[in-house]
């Protein structure tokens, strides 16, 4: 992801790719693309890019396989979020190569954690001084892991 933005013509001091110390498989990348009012709240575009282990005991049914069942659909991935790293990625490269000037800032985070994290993710590694407000919390509906689905607001 790094590689891209820079070739798209990001520079160094608006990307930072992290590592915690003692943990070489966690960490991840922050990018902004600056707004022209330094004022107005950044836009915040979140993103987990890690899998977690599943065992298969965990889950109500097999989770690698997926399978409908009375219109919900069951395995490991059916309700996540990795594609929308790419598609983040994806539209900070076409903001630089378009040209395009946004009010607000747009700050990419694509990070090896739990989005329900993101707020002490943030503040550590970009010190961006992330407030988290969890609107909701809810097992998914019904349990088809023991993962549950938070729905977040991030205000930065």
């Amino acid at each position: 992801m790094a590689a891209r933005l820079k070739a798209a013509g990001y520079p160094d001091a608006d990307m930072r790719i992290f590592v915690p110390p003692g943990h070489p498989k966690k960490g991840g990348l922050l990018a902004i693309l600056h707004g022209t009012d330094p004022n107005a709240k950044a836009i915040l575009l979140l993103a987990h890019v890690d899998v977690v282990e599943a065992k298969r005991e965990d889950w109500t049914h097999d989770p690698f396989p997926i399978m409908e069942e009375n219109g919900y659909f069951y395995g490991r991935g059916t309700n996540d979020m990795k594609a929308q790293a790419a598609v983040w990625v994806d539209n900070m490269i076409r903001f630089r190569e378009e040209g395009f000037h946004p009010k607000r800032s747009i700050k990419l985070a694509a990070f090896v954690n739990n989005p329900k994290d993101a707020a002490a993710v943030l503040d550590k590694h970009a010190n961006w001084h992330a407030v988290m407000r969890t609107t909701c919390s809810r097992p998914c509906s019904p349990p088809a892991s023991p993962i549950s689905q938070y729905w977040l607001v991030l205000t930065i």
